[in-house]
């Protein structure tokens, strides 16, 4: 996740225990369920990472 553009550590954790939490994520659109991860974030890495 480091190489995603504006994840660091803090906001790494967040999504790792957000996945863990919730069984994994079935959807990218799940992100923006993740503390931290706002409209313009997710705009930035929805076209960055798959499920």
């Amino acid at each position: 996740m480091d190489t995603l553009p504006g994840v660091g550590e803090v906001l790494a954790r967040r999504i790792v225990d957000y996945r863990e939490s919730h069984g994994g994520f079935r959807d990218v659109a799940q992100l923006q369920d993740v503390s931290g991860i706002g409209d313009s974030k997710y705009a930035d890495l929805k076209d960055k990472v798959t499920v």
